[in-house]
């Protein structure tokens, strides 16, 4: 729903998605489920990490020594998130992802971002650690909360009787010092119970990704559920892990689309007033690009959209000048090199291969007009956002169907054959599983789930094991021990979480037929 127009837009006769999409269900979709289904249920990868983790002071020391050696990096994370902080309404997850893509950037051998680097995790936790100080500057003179956790603070406050302005700082400045206080001392203990808790966290991921999967896609379900207490969620959630794992198999990144579920309310809404007003004044394009401020933003996302094309450039000289000096370079280091397709011994030629720019293409100019198409009947401000947004779409995507066209570099969705079965079991096991929810309520439906993944995902592990012992006889024990294993976990982790979210945190989860509800 339009938030100043209240038209009614793109819900395709759901009412539940008048609220919008939520934010947590795009977020666990996007980034957690095509993780699990590629590497666990397609690759059937052991653990998460290459080799067992063992935590160390070392570790922590030289973790350290390299943090203090990057001061611009925690100087310029910090002014970012100081900033957003101020902005109301930004929130933790725009300073993050904004300082993470600035260090990207900037950083010379930003091909490392992604991969695990202390560079990107010190960006983006620099960037919400000073987004929190941030955003009690607009809290406490203006009353306007700068995140979620500033407009529970906002309450209790209006809730006392004390009203954000110069009366807070001049009749409760012992308050309002508390909280510069308490800033300054919860960053001292975060400091101390992160570094003493990694030891114990970092196991984690010791443990067997076969094991933890089943864990975490129900947690998956609880909070996707949990937020607003609607199965449509939990569907949205299973429908945006499908396209991300799509996107990440396309090579094409998904985190764009969830910086665009953060920053499209208020996008909206900016550019709304902004029409408005310059309605009034009589010129709306003269008011939204010749006033200072505006041109002084116009510059930076010129330069910003233009910087990969310039940096390009200059890397392409450097390498070329060094080349002139006949010095042998390895060219991955200073030319931004497309990624990597597999010669033909890695991937056998009957693996078929997708031109993923002509998917892309299609699909993002179908969405461009179908957006379009449904919202021609709206009011002038419930379809100005949506018409821009649509048309800048379709632009691009026939930029990347010319790319597609001319320039083209196939991809190849799935190594074989078998992952491709794995993917498709797990997500009829995950469909199911929500489809059962409705009916024997979560905490049967969690059981059957657990089961079954847990069975599928260790059935190659149980069955190797009897061909081992089929000789010593002692096959049948082996496979009659490990389903009786994959039950006991059935029971005892679905009952664990369900007693969690039903009893401690007073979740309503769906009890279906029988009633058994939180």
């Amino acid at each position: 729903m339009a938030t100043l127009a209240g038209d009614v837009r793109l819900t395709f006769g759901f009412p539940e998605l008048q609220g919008g999409i939520g934010l947590a269900g795009a977020l666990i979709g996007f980034f957690c489920l095509p993780e699990i289904l590629s590497n666990v249920i397609g690759r059937r990868r052991e653990t998460y990490a290459g080799e067992q983790v063992t935590p160390t002071l070392s570790v922590i020391r030289n973790t350290t020594i390299d943090l203090l050696k990057r001061p611009i990096l925690l100087l310029r994370s910090s002014v970012i998130g100081l900033v957003v902080g101020v902005a109301p309404g930004a929130g933790g997850n725009i300073a993050s992802m904004v300082s993470y893509s600035e260090a990207t950037r900037w950083e010379k051998d930003s091909h490392e971002f992604g991969k695990g680097t202390v560079r990107g995790v010190a960006a983006s936790e620099a960037a919400n650690s000073a987004m929190a100080p941030g955003s009690l500057i607009p809290l406490l003179t203006l009353g306007l909360p700068g995140s979620p956790p500033a407009a529970v603070i906002l309450g209790a406050l209006m809730l006392h009787g004390m009203q954000p302005g110069n009366d807070l700082f001049a009749i409760y400045s012992d308050t309002t010092y508390a909280f510069i206080a308490g800033l300054a001392v919860a960053a001292f203990a975060v400091l101390i119970l992160g570094t003493m808790g990694s030891f114990v966290y970092a196991r984690i991921i010791n443990i067997p990704s076969r094991s933890l999967a089943p864990i975490i896609l129900v947690m998956t379900v609880l909070g996707s559920y949990a937020i607003r207490n609607n199965l449509l969620d939990v569907w949205v959630m299973l429908v945006f892990g499908v396209i991300g794992f799509i996107l990440n198999r396309l090579r094409y990144h998904p985190a764009p689309l969830v910086l665009g579920f953060i920053l499209g309310t208020y996008i909206e809404d900016g550019l709304v007033q902004s029409k408005m007003i310059g309605g009034a004044a009589g010129n709306v394009v003269s008011y939204m690009t010749l006033r200072p401020i505006s041109l002084v933003l116009i510059g930076l996302c010129v330069l910003s959209a233009f910087w990969p094309l310039i940096s390009g450039w200059m890397q392409r000289d450097k390498s070329a000048a060094l080349a002139n000096t006949g010095i042998n370079l390895d060219s991955e280091n200073y030319i931004e090199q497309p990624i990597s397709q597999g010669s033909a011994s890695e991937v056998p030629e009957r693996v078929p291969r997708f031109n993923a720019d002509l998917i892309m293409g299609f699909a993002t100019l179908f969405i461009a007009i179908v957006a379009i198409v449904n919202t021609r009947a709206l009011s002038e401000f419930g379809k100005v956002f949506v018409h821009y947004s649509a048309t800048v779409l379709a632009v691009l995507a026939l930029v990347t169907l010319l790319r597609g066209f001319f320039r083209v570099q196939k991809q190849v969705f799935f190594d074989s054959a078998q992952e491709r079965n794995r993917v498709l079991i797990g997500l009829a096991i995950l469909a199911l599983f929500l489809l059962l929810i409705p009916f024997l309520g979560f905490f049967l439906s969690s059981i059957v789930f657990y089961l079954a993944l847990n069975t599928f995902l260790n059935s190659e592990s149980i069955f190797r094991s009897n061909s081992d012992h089929s000789i010593s006889g002692g096959g049948s024990r082996v496979i009659l021990l490990g389903l009786l294993k994959s039950i006991a976990l059935s029971v005892v982790v679905p009952t664990l979480l369900y007693l969690l979210f039903s009893q401690v945190l007073h979740v309503p989860l769906p009890g279906g037929i029988w009633n058994i509800s939180g």
